[in-house]
C-alpha cells in the first residue's frame, strides 16, 4: 500500500512538472542566434549577448496600424520596403545594443545617412519615429499618434515606403527599442499591393519605463545655408512671359544635370503653411489646407529653378502656374495664385520677404482661397540657392472676395471751382 502511495505521489510530481513546462512555452517568445536575420526575444544575460530582434508579426503589425491610420484620413497605404527595414531594424539594434534612445546613431549617423547606407536611393524626402519601452506595436503605434511630430510622419502624403525595426535587450533603460523609417524615391506614388494582415503578435513579458517617442523630418541636403547667397525680391503672378532671345554669336550651352537631385523638407513645408495661416488668421481669414497636388506643381516648380539656374513663373517647359497645377491633377480649378522666393534660408524669412510684397500679400490674404501647395529646393551652386514656391488655389463653389480694398475715388471738381482756377491763373500771369 505505502509503495502504491509512492508511485502515486511520483506520478502527480511528473504531471505538475509537465504542466508547468507547458504554461512556460504559452508565453515565451522564441530565442534565436544574434545577427542571423531570423526574429526572437534575447533572454541571456545583456552583457553577454547583443539585441535581439523581435517577432516578424510585430512588423507587420506596425505597417498594418500605420496604413489603418492612414486610410482613416484617406492618404494612400506605405509599403513595406526591404531597405527601409534594414536601416530601421539596424538603428533599434543598436540603440539596445549601446543602451541609449537618439536619432543620432552611435556611430554619428543621422536617418538620412543609415537610409542611403541602407541601399534605399534615390531619396525624395524621409523621416523617422522612434520609440522605447512599449512591450507591443499597439503601444508603440499609440504613442506615435498621440505626439503631434511623429503623427504627421505616419500622417504625411508624400512619403510611399516604410520599414520597421524592434529590438529587445534585457537589463537596458527601456528594453525594447523601435524604429519607422518613411521615404519616397519621387513625388508620385507608385502602385503599391494590398498588404496582408498578419496573425496577432505574440505576448511579451510587461517592460520599464516608457519613454515619449521622438521624431525627425530633417533631409541632410535641405538646411545647408551657402554664405554668398543673394536675396531677390519675390515676384506674384501672374505676370507676362518675357523671353529673352541669345545673343546672335553665342552658342547654347545645355545645363549639367546636378550630381544631387534638389531634396524637399518637409519640416521647412509645413513651416511656410503654419507661418502662412498665422497671417490669415490676423486678418480674420480661415486658415488653408495643405494639398498634396498643389504642393507637387510647388516643388517641381521649385526643383525646376534650381536645376535650370533661372527665376520666374514661367517654366523651362514654358509652363505657367495654372498648367503646372492642373496637370499635377488639382481639379477642376477657379482661382490659382503663386508666390516664388529666391535666396531665403529659412521659411520664416521667406513669408516676412512675402508679406513686406504688396502683390504676395494680397495673395497670401486673398479671402475664398482654401488649399495651398509649398516646394522648397536647395542646390548649391545655383544663382540664389534657395528656391521658394507658394500655390494658393480654390475649386469652382469656394466664396471669392475682393482682397483689396477698393481704391479711394478721385475728388471731382465743380465747374465752378475750376473756373476760379483758370481766373487765379491768368491773375497771377
Amino acid at each position: 500500500m505505502g509503495n502504491q502511495r509512492r508511485r502515486c505521489s511520483s506520478w502527480a510530481a511528473l504531471s505538475a512538472a509537465l504542466a508547468l513546462l507547458v504554461c512556460s512555452a504559452l508565453v515565451r517568445v522564441p530565442q534565436v542566434r544574434a545577427g542571423a536575420g531570423s526574429y526572437g526575444v534575447q533572454s541571456s544575460a545583456a552583457e553577454t549577448a547583443p539585441a535581439q530582434s523581435l517577432s516578424q508579426d510585430f512588423v507587420q503589425r506596425i505597417v498594418d496600424l500605420t496604413n489603418q491610420q492612414r486610410a482613416n484620413h484617406g492618404l494612400p497605404p506605405v509599403t513595406l520596403d526591404p531597405a527601409l527595414t534594414r536601416a530601421a531594424q539596424a538603428h533599434s539594434d543598436d540603440m539596445a545594443n549601446h543602451n541609449y534612445f537618439s536619432h543620432t546613431g552611435s556611430d554619428g549617423s543621422d536617418p538620412g545617412q543609415r537610409i542611403a547606407r541602407a541601399g534605399y536611393s534615390p531619396i525624395y524626402a524621409y523621416g523617422e519615429n522612434i520609440a522605447a519601452g512599449q512591450p507591443s506595436p499597439e503601444e508603440a503605434m499609440n504613442a506615435w499618434m498621440n505626439s503631434d511630430a511623429h503623427r504627421s510622419n505616419i500622417l504625411s502624403p508624400y512619403f510611399h515606403h516604410i520599414g520597421v525595426g524592434c529590438a529587445y535587450r534585457e537589463g537596458t533603460t527601456y528594453g525594447y527599442y523601435w524604429t519607422q523609417e518613411f521615404a519616397s524615391h519621387g513625388p508620385n506614388n507608385p502602385a503599391s499591393s494590398p498588404t496582408p494582415v498578419p496573425p496577432k503578435p505574440t505576448s511579451v513579458p510587461p517592460t520599464a519605463t516608457r519613454v515619449p517617442p521622438t521624431a525627425t523630418r530633417v533631409p541632410p541636403t535641405a538646411t545647408r545655408v551657402p554664405p554668398t547667397a543673394t536675396r531677390v525680391p519675390p515676384t506674384a503672378t501672374p505676370i507676362p512671359p518675357t523671353p529673352t532671345p541669345p545673343p546672335p554669336t553665342a552658342t547654347p550651352t545645355p545645363t549639367p544635370e546636378p550630381t544631387t537631385p534638389p531634396t524637399i523638407s518637409l519640416r521647412y513645408v509645413e513651416r511656410v503653411v503654419e507661418l502662412t495661416n498665422e497671417e490669415r488668421a490676423r486678418a480674420g481669414l480661415p486658415p488653408l489646407t495643405l494639398d498634396v497636388a498643389l504642393s507637387n506643381a510647388a516643388q517641381a516648380h521649385c526643383e525646376d529653378m534650381a536645376r535650370n539656374g533661372y527665376f520666374g513663373h514661367i517654366g523651362s517647359d514654358r509652363s505657367t502656374p495654372r498648367w503646372r497645377a492642373v496637370d499635377a491633377g488639382y481639379e477642376p480649378l477657379l482661382v490659382c495664385k503663386e508666390n516664388i522666393a529666391g535666396g531665403q534660408a529659412t521659411p520664416e524669412e521667406v513669408v516676412e520677404a512675402w508679406m513686406d510684397s504688396q502683390a504676395q500679400r494680397n495673395n497670401i490674404l486673398r479671402p475664398g482661397l482654401e488649399h495651398i501647395g509649398v516646394g522648397y529646393a536647395y542646390r548649391e551652386g545655383s544663382p540664389y540657392g534657395h528656391y521658394w514656391t507658394q500655390v494658393l488655389a480654390s475649386r469652382p463653389g469656394a466664396e471669392m472676395g475682393d482682397p483689396l480694398p477698393p481704391p479711394p475715388a478721385p475728388a471731382r471738381h465743380s465747374w465752378l471751382l475750376s473756373l476760379l482756377s483758370f481766373v487765379v491763373r491768368c491773375v497771377t500771369g
